[in-house]
């Protein structure tokens, strides 16, 4: 009966806020759940390097924990967290953790029988090295994720210190994406319409497609919509899909709001925004999701290459990008330090961006045309609509007028 209900309850806690995301109103909005590490299936490569390093260490630790469960039936009792650890497969990594004591459990029983074997070494110091070694082995690839794993501070000083500038009123809004809701309203004092406990689908909807569409008048009618109150799921169920989404093209007579609306623009969400732009990319009829365009971070910058995802380079004196299989040049290069543009192939549909960070992002152009990009890389919204008020270089923060 246990394992029955285990399923069920691993996965009632994060389920129930979003089971309105396929039940309002024959609607069906991304599952946040798909949209987060933590709780979305890995694949057996993934777990393997999670639990013990990689798959040749983690069948070593397999076979050192059962040697061990063979020497002393006692340690049977840890086979429960081993299969908890094995709901990382389908439930996602955030399980993958209760497997670590029982790889660590085989490495050292392995560990014991190969010091038993180096007891016949006559030299010490060539015995200790060897052990050293195997140690340092085993641990490496652990250390190297540790490494990469050292996340950036959620916030740092310029983006608090712009956001204490906002000249807000009480009841005030800002339109920001979840990840950043509590740090706006915690130094703005901003009302959020989404947070850290506030995500479903249902409530990205609008935010993303406001900050990915690539047009303004949507972005606006959106967050005008918001301000007053409605809802899109309302317009949804009283027009239909399409007409609305039409609708928010054109301009539309909203009922005043004494409270004022700011978009917040970090440029930390560039990380993130192929994931902000999935929520507003799906079929609402069916939940089918739409395949976005190309977007890559760089990885590495050398004296002519600068290196991405999946073995992609790209030449940024050139143009030139080079994959595995595939050679061929960008449409242009875009340098936001230098505010310079430079023309490689008009054909082509990949531009790349050098951020003043130092990065360079490699995407397709269509990307240059969403909210997010004209409001904070190019600062061209349309005036009648917007107004720049403040920016730094971490946030951008426009008003709706």
């Amino acid at each position: 009966m246990l394992w029955k209900l285990l399923p069920n309850f691993l996965q009632s806690h994060y389920l129930s806020d979003y089971l309105a995301d396929t039940t309002n109103i024959g609607l069906h909005y991304l599952n946040v759940l798909d949209s987060i590490a933590e709780v979305s299936n890995i694949d057996f490569s993934e777990f393997a390097y999670r639990i013990s390093g990689g798959i040749f260490w983690f069948i070593l630790a397999i076979l050192g924990y059962f040697g061990l469960i063979f020497k002393d039936k006692r340690f049977t009792l840890f086979l429960p967290f081993l299969a908890l650890g094995c709901f990382a497969l389908v439930q996602g990594l955030r399980f993958s953790f209760y497997a670590v004591p029982i790889s660590a459990l085989g490495m050292g029983f392995l560990f014991f029988k190969i010091q038993t074997i180096l007891v016949s070494f006559q030299n010490r110091i060539l015995k200790s090295i060897l052990l050293a070694c195997l140690v340092l082995l085993v641990i490496a690839p652990h250390l190297w994720h540790i490494r990469n794993y050292v996340v950036a501070p959620i916030l740092e000083a310029s983006e608090a210190e712009i956001l204490l500038s906002i000249p807000a009123k009480k009841g005030d809004f800002a339109l920001t994406w979840w990840d950043y809701g509590y740090y706006v309203h915690y130094f703005s004092d901003l009302q959020t319409f989404v947070d850290g406990g506030r995500h479903s689908g249902i409530q990205n909807f609008p935010i993303s497609l406001a900050l990915s569409t690539n047009e303004e008048r949507i972005s606006y009618n959106l967050a005008k919509m918001l301000l007053t109150g409605e809802t899109l799921e309302s317009h949804f169920q009283t027009f239909g899909i399409p007409k609305t989404l039409e609708n928010l093209k054109n301009k539309q007579k909203w009922e005043y709001s004494p409270h004022a609306l700011y978009f917040i623009l970090p440029w930390r969400m560039l990380e993130i925004f192929p994931n902000v732009m999935r929520f507003s990319q799906v079929d609402l009829s069916n939940g089918k999701p739409q395949k976005l365009d190309f977007f890559a971070l760089s990885l590495e910058v050398t004296k002519d290459r600068i290196y991405f995802k999946n073995n992609i380079a790209l030449n940024p004196n050139t143009g030139e990008v080079t994959t595995q299989d595939l050679h061929f040049r960008i449409f242009k290069s875009i340098d936001l330090k230098q505010h310079t543009t430079q023309i490689f192939d008009t054909q082509s549909s990949l531009v790349a961006i050098l951020l003043p960070n130092g990065k360079t992002l490699l995407c397709a152009k269509s990307y240059l045309e969403s909210f997010y990009f004209k409001g904070l890389f190019f600062e061209n919204l349309d005036k009648n609509l917007f107004q720049k008020v403040l920016k730094n270089d971490k946030i951008t923060i426009y008003k709706l007028l």
